[in-house]
């Protein structure tokens, strides 16, 4: 990995950085708050472009927050974006299929494409709108010099979020490269200065289809 994966950052009325409604999310994106700036990153194997991206948006899908709404606070997290390989493609497609077959038909499975899909180096972060930019900052400086490298996903897991309100189909990395927790390490180092919580304790890689 060549710079930092990507930090995106939303409204905290929109605090759970991955919808199970994928559909209903994309009608209530809002356009007029939105920053954008490009960080130049390129990863090998599984690891590809990441960029930083701000997006301001609001919910109107019903769907439970993780914590309450405070005016002013953002949410997000910090990520390594995949790279969009077509065996990437075809391999989560397998997975999704063969979930959709195994699991109840009452359940709703939703689809993250391609370019959704990405590895979490972070907690659900909380920050406010003037800390954004000093933060991205800080994990550019720190990541920009770690090399690429190749990663392995080799199991498939159902997991779910903290409070048990939603369900994800992973694909999990396994064994895990000395380069991902070094930059967990040196990701929540950053965090820390900025009085935020580092990532878990019990690291569990994955990427959700």
């Amino acid at each position: 990995m060549s710079a930092l994966g990507a930090l995106e950052a939303y409204s905290d009325s929109d605090s759970d950085a991955e919808d199970v409604n994928r559909d209903k999310e994309q009608s209530s994106r809002c356009e007029n708050d939105k920053l954008k700036s490009q960080a130049e990153s390129e990863t090998e194997g599984s690891g590809g472009q990441g960029d930083l991206m701000f997006n301001a948006q609001v919910a109107s899908d019903g769907r439970i927050r993780s914590f309450p709404h405070v005016e002013g606070n953002y949410a997000g997290f910090v990520f390594v974006s995949l790279k969009q390989v077509p065996e990437l493609q075809t391999l989560a497609m397998q997975v999704f299929d063969n979930a959709r077959k195994k699991l109840p038909s009452e359940v709703v499975l939703h689809r993250i494409t391609l370019d959704e899909m990405h590895i979490s180096l972070s907690r659900t972060l909380v920050v406010k709108r003037h800390q954004i930019q000093p933060l991205v900052n800080r994990l550019r400086k720190a990541l920009h010099s770690i090399p690429s490298f190749h990663m392995k996903m080799s199991a498939v897991e159902l997991l779910s979020n903290e409070e048990g309100t939603r369900s994800f189909v992973c694909m999990t990395v396994r064994p895990v490269e000395d380069e991902m927790l070094k930059i967990v390490k040196t990701t929540d180092e950053v965090l820390r200065s900025f009085k935020l919580q580092p990532y878990y304790e019990d690291m569990h890689f994955h990427a959700s289809v």
